[in-house]
C-alpha cells in the first residue's frame, strides 16, 4: 500500500498496533546478531514446531534487540489481558515448555526476566497492562522499569528496539513511525521545523 494521505497512515498504523497487540497469544523471539548467536535460531524454530505440532492459534514473530545481550535468548509473550513477560537465556526445550504452558492457558515460570505492568509509547503515552488477574502470581517477579539493567535508562530513539518486528513497517508505524514526518510535511512551516529540533 503506498501512503499517500494521513488516512493512508491511519490505516497501517491500525493494523500495525493490532500486529504488536493481537487478539491472540503472541510469541516473539529476539533475533538480532547477540540472540542468534546463543541460539534464538533454535529457540524459535523449536517454538514453530511445537506450536505447529499442537494446531494452536499463537502468532510467532521475530524481534529486535532489547538491549540485555548477556542474557539473550530473550523470548516475549503476549497474552491478551495479562501482563507481558519477557523470558531470558531460553534453550529449544524451554521454548517447547512454554507452548505447552500456553496450550494449558498458564506460563512457564521459569526464565523469567520481568514483567510490563505498562509500556511507553512515543509522547509520553502508556499502555497499562491489567496486573489483577495475576491474582498474586509472578508478585516477586520485577517490572520492565525496575531491572536494574534498565532502571537508568530513558530509551527515546532506541525505544522499539525489542519490541517491533524489524521487517513489518506497519509494526513502525503502528508505534507512531512517521508521524513527526507527517507533523513536519502538512503543519509546521521550516522555521518551526528548525524551532522543534532545536528543542
Amino acid at each position: 500500500m503506498r501512503i499517500k494521505t494521513l488516512s493512508d497512515l491511519e490505516q497501517v498504523k491500525k493494523k500495525g498496533f493490532e500486529s504488536i497487540y493481537p487478539n491472540k497469544i503472541k510469541i516473539s523471539v529476539g533475533m538480532a546478531t547477540c540472540g542468534i548467536a546463543t541460539g534464538a535460531q533454535e529457540v524459535y524454530d523449536q517454538i514453530k514446531k511445537s506450536v505447529k505440532e499442537q494446531e494452536l492459534d499463537i502468532l510467532l514473530t521475530k524481534s529486535g534487540c532489547i538491549g540485555f545481550c548477556q542474557e539473550e535468548p530473550i523470548v516475549d509473550v503476549y497474552i491478551p489481558g495479562l501482563p507481558r513477560l519477557t523470558y531470558k537465556r531460553m534453550t529449544p526445550d524451554k521454548g517447547k515448555q512454554l507452548v505447552s504452558a500456553l496450550k494449558d492457558g498458564k506460563y512457564l515460570e521459569e526464565n523469567i526476566l520481568c514483567k510490563f505492568e505498562e509500556e511507553k509509547l512515543l509522547d509520553e503515552q502508556i499502555k497499562k497492562y491489567d496486573t489483577s488477574k495475576l491474582n498474586g502470581k509472578l508478585k516477586k517477579t520485577l517490572p520492565y522499569q525496575k531491572i536494574p539493567f534498565f532502571v537508568a535508562q530513558k530509551k527515546i530513539a532506541l525505544r522499539n528496539c525489542g519490541f517491533l518486528d524489524p521487517d513489518s513497517i506497519e509494526e513502525y508505524i503502528g508505534r507512531n513511525g512517521y508521524a513527526s514526518l507527517h507533523k513536519v510535511l502538512t503543519k509546521l512551516s521550516p522555521a518551526q521545523t528548525i524551532e522543534e529540533i532545536k528543542k
